[in-house]
Parts: structure tokens; C-alpha cells; sequence
């Protein structure tokens, strides 16, 4: 459907049918497109991506039906997408409490978006059993997951600052604040975090009361929420040394986007330390003084490496360069 005006609207071709997928993969059989199918825009490639969903028809393991997301570009959403270039389920839930998964876990949405040159995206995942602290039986959160090139996704691995493994978004409490909470089923926006300020902003929205409820009171209450973020602040580097790998930084400051005491070493391509510095605090731009050259000057247009150690209560989040 389009619109000039958000008023008058008009309706397009069919893109894709809830029987154009049939696919066997590691012994499930998994069929396509089903609902909450939806599209991100690529405009610096002038096409979409789509985000399939796909289901198993035969529930495994716990009554799970394995709903899962697949990915495909295509050139328009006013006509037929070609469906024989789709072949593979990118992000197939096991059933079996593996790989970071609980055992109920299907992932029922999922979001994309460009953050640079990278993909990065919500994958919801609705549960329903497995009453966890960060989400209850019948309820919906968001895991964080990142692709290079918008086609091969994966779940980022990390325990959040409550030490819930791949928990990006959590549920409230189901149906606490007089169910005006996000305690239920979330839903994202199609849309990426907003830049306000120091902050990034995510909205989204959610039920108070999950869908195991009884009828009358399941998927009812919430609102729409936010969430707050630092920029770049997705995920961090908590402890140890990161060194990156050959670079070819351009401008003459080097920012760092970190909290607590970070070091920060130059390397050229044979291993010689040229510069090092520290930066302490907490900002989204430390500026590394090394000494009394600049950036340019010390690389000279040479490639690079950077090392950076961060002592354990530190956060390393980014680096950039700017003149």
C-alpha cells in the first residue's frame, strides 16, 4: 500500500503469499511467508530487505513451532518478489535450550536497520513457557542480532549490565503499574533508534499481559515505551585488550567513546609502537592526545592497528576519527 498524503491510500501488487516457501532444512520442514513479514528500506542500494517469517507446521520439543526469520532483497514492493532466491531460514530456533536459547524460545519478529555499513536489528522472542526474571511465560522481549550484509544474521552473545545472557530488551513486571507496564508482548517500530541529544532512542510498544492470560485480560494494558541508549553504546568491551585489525584511519583526532580509564596504543603494520595515551572518564568522545603530533602526522597515510586495554570496570563502547 502507498500514499502521497497518509490519507488517501492504494493498493500494489502482491509481493509475497503465505504458500510461496516450502523449505527443508536440518531436518524441519519450514514454510513461509507468514505474518509479521516485513520490509526495511536499503536506499543506499535503492531496494528492500525483506524479513520472512517462517513456521514449522508440526510443533517440536516443548509446543514449540519453531517460528523463525529469513532474509532476501528485492527491488520493489510493487510487484512479485522473485521467491526461488530465497533457500535457506536464516534464524531457525533449535527447540532444545541450545546455543543460547531457552527451550521454548521462537523468534517470532524480527527488525533491520542500518547503523553504518552494518545491519543491526530486534529479533523478539515470544516464550511460551520458561517464566524467566527478565520475561514471564506467554510474553514477548528483544534480543539484539547484527549482519554485514543484511542477509546472514546472528544473535549478539552477551550478558547485559543485570547479567541476562542476550537480553537487549527486557519485559516489566507482567501486568505491574495497574497493567500500564511493558510486562507482556513487545512490539518494535520498523524504524532505527533515534539520535536526541547524547541519547538514542528506541520506541516500542507493549501489552501488559502476556498471551497465556485468559481472554479478557491477555494482550491488554501497556502503551508504547522507550529506551534509552548511549550511541554506540549496543554493546561494550568490559575488560582485557581489544586490538583491531589493519585500518586505514583517516583524520588528524582520535575519538573514543568510553567510561572508567582506557589506554590506547598505535601499532604500525610491523608491530612498532608509534603513540600511546589515556583517556579517563565518561564521554562519547575522549579525544587521544598523543603527544605533540596529530593523528596524520604519526601515520603519515600508512595503515595501522589500534590497541586499546580496558581494566576491569571500564567500558570501551567506540572509536572514530574526524579532523
Amino acid at each position: 500500500m502507498q500514499s502521497a498524503d497518509g490519507v488517501a491510500w492504494e493498493r500494489g501488487g502482491q509481493v509475497f503469499s503465505t504458500e510461496d516457501f516450502a523449505i527443508k532444512q536440518d531436518g524441519y520442514s519450514l514454510f513461509g511467508a507468514g505474518d509479521v513479514t516485513v520490509f526495511s528500506p536499503d536506499p543506499e542500494n535503492n531496494r528492500f530487505l525483506a524479513l520472512v517469517r517462517f513456521a514449522n507446521h508440526e510443533a517440536i520439543g516443548p509446543e514449540n513451532r519453531q517460528r523463525a526469520r529469513a532474509f532476501m532483497f528485492v527491488p520493489s514492493l510493487s510487484e512479485r518478489a522473485s521467491v526461488k532466491r530465497l533457500t535457506r531460514v536464516d534464524l531457525v530456533p533449535p527447540a532444545d535450550g541450545s546455543n543460547g536459547n531457552a527451550p521454548h524460545d521462537e523468534y517470532y519478529s524480527s527488525t533491520a536497520w542500518r547503523y553504518g555499513s552494518h545491519w543491526l536489528g530486534g529479533l523478539k522472542i515470544w516464550h511460551g513457557g520458561g517464566d524467566h526474571p527478565w520475561s514471564a511465560a506467554g510474553c514477548a522481549y528483544f534480543k539484539l542480532v547484527t549482519s554485514r550484509n543484511g542477509l546472514d544474521w546472528e544473535k549478539v552473545p552477551f550478558n547485559n549490565n543485570l547479567g541476562q545472557p542476550e537480553v537487549f530488551l527486557p519485559n516489566g513486571q507482567e501486568g505491574a503499574n495497574e497493567g500500564r507496564n511493558d510486562g507482556g508482548y513487545m512490539t518494535e517500530f520498523s524504524s532505527p533508534p533515534l539520535r536526541i541529544g547524547d541519547e538514542l532512542i528506541l520506541y516500542y510498544g507493549s501489552t501488559s499481559w502476556g498471551k497465556n492470560q485468559p481472554r479478557g485480560i491477555r494482550v491488554t494494558g501497556g502503551g508504547i515505551f522507550r529506551a534509552r541508549l548511549r550511541p554506540d553504546g549496543f554493546v561494550s568491551v568490559d575488560s582485557g585488550t581489544l586490538t583491531t585489525r589493519p585500518l586505514q584511519l583517516e583524520g588528524s583526532q582520535l575519538l573514543v567513546n568510553s567510561s572508567g580509564s582506557v589506554d590506547v596504543a598505535l601499532f604500525n603494520l610491523k608491530q612498532q609502537r608509534l603513540a600511546s595515551a589515556t583517556v579517563t572518564g565518561d564521554s562519547l568522545s575522549h579525544r587521544v592526545h598523543f603527544g605533540d603530533k596529530n593523528l596524520r602526522e604519526l601515520l603519515q597515510g600508512n595503515a595501522c592497528q589500534l590497541e586499546v586495554t580496558v581494566p576491569q570496570g571500564s567500558q570501551l563502547f567506540a572509536f572514530s576519527t574526524k579532523d
